[in-house]
């Protein structure tokens, strides 16, 4: 599935069914874990689905989330979501 496909089979779907009830945690769990995925997607994508290092793999995928403005707050929530908690750096 490429990153357009992936954009509207599954985060647009996931986005209207949490829109439509937003009182249901898993709904707004899969719109926003979706949604973090996308710069993943998009980076591959871009890239044409080459083979990365898993370094070479996040500098791409960082330069897309600060090339789009709120991805980078997306991913704070979506990480949020995903474990309960953020994980700080130590300073």
């Amino acid at each position: 599935m490429d990153a357009k496909e992936f954009f509207h089979v599954v985060v647009v779907e996931n986005y209207k069914e949490a829109i439509a009830d937003p009182t249901n945690f898993r709904k707004r769990w899969n719109a926003a874990v979706s949604m973090n995925t996308v710069p993943e997607y998009l980076a591959l994508d871009r890239a044409g689905y080459s083979t990365f290092t898993s370094g070479e793999v996040v500098k791409k995928v960082e330069a897309v989330r600060n090339e789009i403005p709120g991805l980078p707050e997306l991913k704070s929530y979506a990480d949020r979501l995903k474990h309960v908690r953020k994980h700080e750096e130590e300073q």
